[in-house]
């Protein structure tokens, strides 16, 4: 009897830090319907649940069962080296995909497929700048810590904060990149009493909770 392998041109096994979020599972439904286009393609997915061991585990796996390629979604982006050796090892090609691997270049046979983080978080924070006419006080609503695309998004929004001397940031907390831990957070702030004029949330699953909080309370997002 044939192996499930031995069924398919190309079998590349999909590990994705975590299904239930937004994004992702967008991400995951792309990737599913590029993959029918192609000929002899199928993908194998699994769901890391946010766990830095079930994903190396799920990575093992694919080496194990000799897929033809591996791409990931890290859950951590500082705990990928383990993946990238291992994958390296068996000699499979490794794509990463919206999150960078912390660190040094990537080696070779190890690639990366994502937007440029800290230009995100510069784009976004000149549009808000102009928003506010240059003044007022900036809540920044952070992504997963354990992401460098946090990092990175909120060094940009940073960067070019230091263009504008009169915004302050008087905020900055995660919400996870969910939007229901954005509403619950922004409600905390709005309750706090604090005043915000604007939030810069590191992705638009944040944003739209936030937005939603604020219409909650009776005020106009926007």
């Amino acid at each position: 009897m044939l192996s499930p392998l031995a069924l398919a041109d190309t079998h590349i096994g999909v590990s994705i830090a975590q299904v239930d979020d937004v994004f992702l599972a967008q991400m995951r439904d792309y990737m599913a319907a590029h993959a029918k286009q192609l000929q002899g393609v199928t993908l194998q997915f699994e769901d890391a649940q946010g766990d830095v061991v079930r994903q190396l585990n799920q990575v093992q796996n694919f080496t194990a069962q000799g897929m033809d390629a591996i791409i990931v979604n890290p859950v951590d982006t500082a705990a990928t080296a383990k993946i990238t050796a291992d994958a390296q090892k068996a000699k499979i090609p490794l794509v990463y995909v919206n999150r960078r691997p912390d660190g040094d270049p990537l080696p070779a046979g190890v690639g990366y497929v994502g937007s440029d983080e800290v230009k995100a978080g510069e784009l976004q924070m000149r549009y808000l700048a102009d928003k506010m006419g240059g003044k007022g006080n900036l809540a920044i609503m952070l992504g997963l810590l354990s992401n460098n695309a946090t990092h990175n998004r909120t060094l940009g929004v940073k960067t070019v904060l230091k263009d504008y001397p009169d915004i302050h940031v008087v905020e900055e907390q995660t919400a996870d990149w969910q939007r229901s831990k954005a509403m619950d957070l922004m409600n905390n702030w709005i309750v706090s009493g604090k005043k915000i004029d604007a939030v810069a949330a590191n992705a638009d699953e944040m944003a739209i909770g936030a937005a939603m909080a604020i219409k909650q309370a009776g005020m106009q997002p926007g």
